[in-house]
């Protein structure tokens, strides 16, 4: 799990719980990699803190990046190693523009609703809406930007285990290299 320090890109780190859960019972270590950074007591008990566990050091975040089996958190560098080494990523609220993580990455955009009608607009449609990447970090009061919810990340974890709840959005989206779960594409209409 990698969880950086606050700022726009961070899910809220409380709706990481039942998808913790859900990988341990899976056999999986989750294992914090990031900055020293205050954990809520619930997801404290469910993962290893490595970067307060006095063994943070450069050569063991290479070993630990060698040998890991799925990275779960924001979009940041760790995401990127999985094809360097073969671990399946999952980036969770990943913003609505830029370039796309690899192929082996499941991702879950940020959801955004248009406040005029309620909706869910797409990534394509709020692309051409707010060109602006700067824009984009501070939509239109139209538009609201969300964070995933404990039910987005969980299910994104499920995907890494059942690949028949994918979807390859290549073809529907023009930056898209990833891919979503389809009952999150469908939730938030990101097709």
């Amino acid at each position: 799990l990698f969880y950086g320090d606050e700022n726009l890109r961070n899910s809220d780190l409380n709706n990481y719980g039942p998808a913790l859960r859900y990988l341990k019972e899976r056999g999986l270590t989750p294992l914090l990699f990031s900055a020293q950074i205050h954990i809520p007591d619930e997801i404290s008990r469910l993962l290893i803190n490595y970067p307060s566990s006095g063994y943070k050091t450069k050569k063991n975040d290479y070993l630990i990046c060698r040998f890991a089996d799925l990275f779960l958190g924001n979009p940041s560098g760790p995401m990127y190693l999985g094809d360097v080494y073969q671990y399946r990523s999952i980036g969770i609220d990943w913003w609505p523009y830029g370039i796309w993580p690899s192929s082996k990455t499941i991702v879950v955009p940020r959801p955004i609703k248009d406040s005029r009608t309620g909706r869910f607009v797409s990534i394509d449609v709020f692309s051409r809406i707010v060109p602006d990447q700067a824009e984009r970090l501070n939509p239109s009061p139209y538009f609201e930007v969300l964070k995933a919810s404990k039910q987005d990340i969980l299910e994104a974890c499920i995907s890494h285990f059942d690949s028949s709840l994918l979807v390859d959005l290549e073809s529907t989206t023009e930056c898209a290299s990833g891919m979503i779960p389809q009952t999150i594409a469908e939730r938030y209409n990101f097709f």
